[in-house]
This record gives C-alpha cells, sequence and structure tokens, in this order.
C-alpha cells in the first residue's frame, strides 16, 4: 500500500488561512449589499422630505434632514469601500500619460482642498514616458492617498507635493505632506486593511496596495527626517 504524502503544517495553515479568506469576503460583500439596498431608499426618501419640507420654508428641518442624508452618503461611501476591497476590479492596462493624471486630478481636488487650508504642488517629470495602467484605479489609488494626507493635515492645513520620476526602469510618483509623521507602531501595518493613522476606515490604503499590485508595480511609505510622511508608487513603463 502506497504511503500518503506528508504535507508541512504551514501549507495546511495556508489552505485553511485561504478558505477563511474566502468566507470573510463572501460574508462581506452579503452585508455590504444587504445594507446597501435600504440605504440608497432612505436617502430617495429622505430627499422627497427634504424638498417638502423646503416648499414649506421649514429651514430647520430642512437642515436636520440634510445633515442625516449626509451621514447615509458617508455610511454608503463606506459599503462601496468594503465591496472594492471585498471585490476588486480586474485592471484593463493600457499606455496612459501618468503626468496628465496626476494633473486632471489635483485640477479637480485643488478648490476642495484649498478650502480645507491645504495646497497641492506638483512636481512632473516631462520626460517621463507613458506608463501600462488602468488609468481610472490608479486614480482611485491616488486619491486615496492625497485623502490620507488631507485627514493628516486636517487640524491645521498644509502643503501636499507630488513628483514624478522614473527609477530602475519604473515611472515613480512620489506624494508627502508637511504634517505630522506616521506613527512608528502603525508604519509597518499601514497598508493592511482596518489599519489607520489619522482617521478612515483603513481600507482606502489596502486597496491601493492591491491595484498596484496587479499593477506590477510597488507601492511604500516612510516619514522624512523632518517629520512629514512620503507615500512612493512605481509602475511598469511601456515597453519602447
Amino acid at each position: 500500500m502506497p504511503e500518503l504524502p506528508v504535507i508541512p503544517s504551514d501549507k495546511i495553515s495556508a489552505r485553511r488561512a485561504s478558505k477563511k479568506s474566502v468566507v470573510r469576503v463572501l460574508w462581506a460583500q452579503a452585508l455590504a449589499h444587504e445594507l446597501r439596498n435600504p440605504l440608497n431608499a432612505m436617502a430617495m426618501n429622505l430627499k422627497l422630505v427634504h424638498d417638502a419640507l423646503a416648499h414649506e420654508g421649514r429651514s430647520e428641518l430642512v437642515e436636520l434632514i440634510t445633515a442625516t442624508r449626509q451621514e447615509i452618503d458617508s455610511m454608503a461611501a463606506i459599503l462601496e469601500l468594503f465591496l472594492t476591497y471585498a471585490r476588486p476590479p480586474k485592471p484593463h492596462p493600457k499606455p496612459t500619460d501618468l503626468n496628465r493624471l496626476i494633473a486632471d486630478i489635483v485640477s479637480f481636488l485643488k478648490a476642495e482642498y484649498k478650502n480645507a487650508g491645504i495646497v497641492i504642488h506638483f512636481h512632473p517629470d516631462t520626460s517621463l514616458p507613458d506608463v501600462m495602467m488602468d488609468a481610472h484605479l490608479i486614480r482611485l489609488v491616488i486619491i486615496n492617498i492625497l485623502g490620507n494626507s488631507r485627514r493628516a493635515l486636517a487640524s491645521y492645513g498644509g502643503t501636499i507635493s507630488i513628483t514624478t520620476g522614473q527609477w530602475d526602469g519604473m515611472a515613480c510618483l512620489t506624494l508627502e505632506n508637511d504634517g505630522p509623521p506616521i506613527p512608528v507602531d502603525i508604519l509597518s501595518r499601514l497598508f493592511q486593511p482596518f489599519v489607520s493613522g489619522f482617521g478612515g476606515t483603513g481600507l482606502g490604503l489596502a486597496i491601493a496596495r492591491r491595484i498596484v499590485r496587479e499593477h506590477y508595480g510597488t507601492i511604500s511609505a516612510h516619514n522624512r527626517q523632518d517629520g512629514g510622511p512620503i507615500f512612493t508608487v512605481c509602475l511598469p513603463i511601456v515597453k519602447a
């Protein structure tokens, strides 16, 4: 009778962990779907109430309804983050101008951030070749990192600087701010789900890491000597 192969315990653990991960993903998807539909219905019903009260001139109740709708919108946005993490979209990369993508994002967010006392500076490498990427997903990565920086600067404002360049055959962007450093005990776990240094759900950077890895790129973070954090994202350059 042939002997059965001996499977190392770490492989067994990996298989069990994989099954648990699948269960968690399915559970998160089911929960998010169950909650998203009633939240959407609540938002629609509140809009009807809002419009009726506004027509009657009930300004104090209109303000209350508006605040409630904003909370519902915030909850819906968090659910979308859960769904994105549990069911990440597959990238469809094509040659893209990274500088142009960043410039569009900065232009879109500049006024909003200025109102919060935050100035964004962009320093592009004009010789940067096109990058193989899914522009929609990399836009999400950059906006997630910017959102993290905005939360870090929320109390007193400050400056965010974005720079592009080439390193080791990759197109890289660095995003830094002059806010406080990321706490040391969080820095090594920053891209894990539900870990956050400055508030938020702790899913944005986890989603960013997953997207960048799907692009065969790298993402990292560290603190400057003078305190502020620096995020670096590197992506493959289009082969000539």
